[in-house]
């Protein structure tokens, strides 16, 4: 059985046809959905980031939701709160700080080709244009 914490790490392979040969075993990499935060510790975002890591990519695609802010404070007190990084932050700072972390956390990737990356509903909802170093 699957739990909520479990690293999926899957290969797939893409034939494409009339691909210039400068991209024969071209290596992109893709994570999503950290929702780094009260419930998620680092640990969990560091194993993907390790994975990634280990593949040597030549390019990194973000796939958005980086981050978990709970969304009131009942959530904060009833969830399960694993990451006592963030217990002592204040609610109207907690975004900030991780996407702090987050970029933080990225910053130990530099593929060749570098890093795509889109926002998601998470980040939408946590206004990340005032959160971005």
């Amino acid at each position: 059985m699957r739990q909520t914490y479990d690293l999926i790490s899957e290969k797939i392979e893409a034939k494409i046809p009339e691909l210039p040969s400068s991209f024969s075993d071209y290596r992109i990499g893709f994570l999503s959905d950290f929702h780094l935060g009260p419930f998620v510790p680092h640990e969990w975002v560091e194993a993907g980031i390790s994975a990634i890591r280990n593949q040597s990519v030549d390019l990194l695609v973000l796939g958005g939701d980086y981050i978990g802010v709970p969304d009131s404070r009942i959530a904060r007190l009833f969830g399960d709160y694993r990451n006592s990084r963030f217990s002592s932050i204040a609610e109207s700072d907690l975004a900030l700080r991780i996407f702090s972390d987050v970029t933080d956390l990225l910053s130990m990737l530099s593929p060749p080709d570098g890093i795509i990356a889109v926002f998601g509903n998470h980040e939408h909802r946590n206004s990340p244009r005032d959160c971005i170093k």
